[in-house]
């Protein structure tokens, strides 16, 4: 995961880092999407986006911040997924389900 998005491969604690908080993010949204699903509360699609959303900004605060590249492509990505779960999270609230 981390080669596909330009990302050295670190060395020791660096790659627990990496793994630990690739797998944390992607896998902790998983989760809430799929509470979302069987509580049948918008809360929990909302938070997805709120995640997502953060990343964004700290995403563009790294890049003028700290002289990080601003990765345009995760930006994108961020920006689609937290407007997707926010837009699900409106519909399912005013659905009542």
């Amino acid at each position: 995961a981390a080669e596909s998005l330009n990302m050295l491969y670190l060395e020791g604690e660096g790659r627990n880092t990496q793994i630990r908080d690739f797998t944390a993010f992607f896998l902790g949204t998983a989760i809430m999407s799929f509470l979302s699903l069987i509580t049948k509360k918008y809360e929990w699609i909302f938070s997805v986006g709120i995640i997502y959303l953060l990343a964004a900004i700290f995403n563009v605060l790294a890049s003028l911040n700290h002289d990080a590249p601003l990765a345009i492509s995760s930006l994108v990505s961020e920006i689609i997924f937290f407007s997707i779960a926010f837009a699900a999270s409106a519909l399912y609230k005013a659905s009542d389900l």
